[in-house]
């Protein structure tokens, strides 16, 4: 009679299976409890690896994973519990920026990159949970992750940072123009179309490996746009968001949250559509 051992599952396996269910829901079923339970989930999996092991992959699981339960929190309007994982994300993060220099250069620019890309959910996690002030300190610390960093990695975390800014920029040029101040503000507009291009542009050859970064690509076109808007280039804002647009096409229908971006993003080439047709009227005139 033969007696089979049944074998214990690797760890590391089991917490990147949850980490891959959490990813799954967010994406099927952001804003559920089951989405959140799965992200919580994944985090505790990879602390409990992070405690018996602590090596530098481990890190990494607990970073992302911290990263994503800080997101599903915000996503389901529960801000204000962000702050344990949050700051515990952003600690395993200081350790991981740390550890840079100890490997080789192209370990240093994926964790360049990987800190640098959970920035965004972070720094929403400051304001959800009343500690907007601490936003500039997390950013600085991005900067300057990315001045001691190179690579591929790198860049894609150079353009995130840029385009980090942008948001409220194109907001406060279009306040100036309505008050009458547009000569005030037009060489930061054309500056930061720039910037925004350039950023767009990197983000470009990362838009393919997921749905981050095809939003990313998306959403900093989306502000070029904005911005191009601003500046009454409404041509070239028009291209912009169509570009937007058919980036976000393929990929909508995988998730809610992708559809409504896209939605977004007709509502505003819409209004493009109707503000260009209105000038043609009007030079008709």
């Amino acid at each position: 009679m033969r007696w089979w051992r049944r074998s214990t599952p690797d760890p590391s396996a089991v917490a990147d299976g949850l980490r891959d269910r959490a990813d799954h829901l967010a994406l099927t079923r952001p804003e559920t409890p089951e989405a959140l339970a799965a992200a919580r989930d994944a985090a505790a999996a990879a602390a409990e690896l992070v405690r018996t092991v602590g090596d530098l992959a481990g890190r990494r699981r607990l970073a992302r994973a911290l990263w994503r339960e800080t997101s599903a929190l915000l996503l389901c309007g529960r801000g204000h519990e962000t702050e344990g994982p949050a700051r515990r994300c952003w600690e395993t993060c200081t350790l991981l920026l740390a550890a840079r220099g100890l490997g080789d250069a192209a370990q240093d620019d994926e964790l360049t990159g990987e800190v640098v890309g959970y920035l965004g959910v972070l720094t929403a996690a400051c304001h959800a949970y009343g500690r907007p002030e601490d936003v500039p300190r997390l950013l600085a610390a991005g900067e300057a992750a990315v001045a001691r960093s190179a690579g591929p990695r790198t860049e894609q975390a150079r353009a995130r940072l840029d385009v980090f800014p942008l948001a409220p920029a194109a907001d406060a040029y279009a306040a100036a123009r309505i008050a009458g101040q547009w000569p005030l503000v037009a060489l930061e507009t054309t500056r930061a179309v720039v910037v925004g291009k350039r950023a767009a542009e990197t983000l470009r050859r990362h838009a393919h490996e997921g749905p981050t970064e095809v939003v990313e690509f998306a959403r900093a076109l989306q502000l070029v746009s904005r911005l191009l808007c601003v500046s009454d280039r409404i041509e070239e804002s028009a291209s912009a968001l169509d570009e937007a647009i058919t980036a976000m096409s393929g990929w909508a229908r995988r998730g809610p949250s992708l559809a409504a971006f896209l939605q977004g993003l007709r509502a505003e080439r819409a209004g493009l559509d109707a503000l260009l047709a209105h000038r043609a009227r009007r030079g008709g005139a």
